[in-house]
């Protein structure tokens, strides 16, 4: 069976002009319900944490 998957080095990539790159964007509210979730997350923990010290 043929190989169909041809090995290209990275100089000859970055020449060809077949290769399209795209950027990513990701919604704007996305950082923002990252950082919700992570003080929903580890704002108890670090309560308890301090609760069980004293």
């Amino acid at each position: 069976m043929a190989v169909l998957t041809k090995k290209v080095s990275a100089p000859e990539l970055s020449k060809s002009k077949d290769v399209k790159v795209t950027q990513i964007s990701y919604p704007f509210w996305f950082g923002g319900s990252a950082s919700c979730f992570a003080t929903f997350f580890t704002h108890p923990l670090d309560l308890g944490k301090l609760l069980l010290s004293f």
